[in-house]
C-alpha cells in the first residue's frame, strides 16, 4: 500500500506532446516520424488535482516536470497545474521545470517565474547551431523566454 509519508520527490511527465523534433528524443525516430508506440496525451488540471491531493502535495519536498517524452511547455494547463502545486505545497516545496523554452508569451514566463523554484532551459548551441539539436525550436524565442523568466 502506498503511503504519502513514503513519497518525498516526484518527477511528473505532464504530457507526451512537444513542439520540437530533437534527433535523440524517444518521441520520434531521429527527429522525424513520431513514435507510434507513444500516444500523444496530457494531464489536465483536474487530473493533477485528483492524482495529487493537497494532503500529498504538502508532504513533498520536490516536484519537477522534466519532459522525457514531451515538454510541459506545450500542455494546455501547465501554468495552472504549477500554480495549484505551489499553492498546495507552499513555499517549502521545491518546484521545477525543465524545458526547451521555445514558446509562450513573455507574460506567461513572468507568471511562471512567480510560481517555480527553478526553471532549466535546454539550450543546446548558439543561434547558428541550436536548430541542429533542438529541431523545430527558435533560438530567439528560447532567449526571449529565458529573459522574461529571469
Amino acid at each position: 500500500m502506498l503511503r504519502y509519508d513514503d513519497i518525498a520527490d516526484v518527477h511528473l511527465e505532464l504530457t507526451s506532446r512537444c513542439s520540437a523534433s530533437c534527433p535523440m528524443c524517444p518521441r520520434n525516430y531521429s527527429g522525424g516520424k513520431l513514435n507510434e508506440q507513444l500516444p500523444l496525451t496530457e494531464l489536465s488540471l483536474a487530473d493533477i488535482q485528483q492524482l495529487f491531493p493537497v494532503e500529498l502535495v504538502v508532504r513533498l519536498k520536490r516536484l519537477y516536470l522534466c519532459g522525457n517524452y514531451g515538454d510541459a511547455l506545450v500542455a494546455r494547463d501547465t501554468l495552472e497545474v504549477l500554480e495549484y502545486l505551489r499553492q498546495a505545497g507552499g513555499p517549502k516545496l521545491k518546484l521545477g521545470l525543465h524545458t526547451h523554452g521555445s514558446g509562450r508569451t513573455p507574460e506567461w514566463w513572468q507568471r511562471l517565474a512567480r510560481t517555480l523554484s527553478y526553471c532549466r532551459f535546454g539550450i543546446d548551441g548558439l543561434a547558428d547551431t541550436s536548430a541542429l539539436y533542438r529541431r523545430g525550436t527558435s533560438f530567439e524565442k528560447v532567449m526571449a523566454s529565458a529573459e522574461a523568466y529571469i
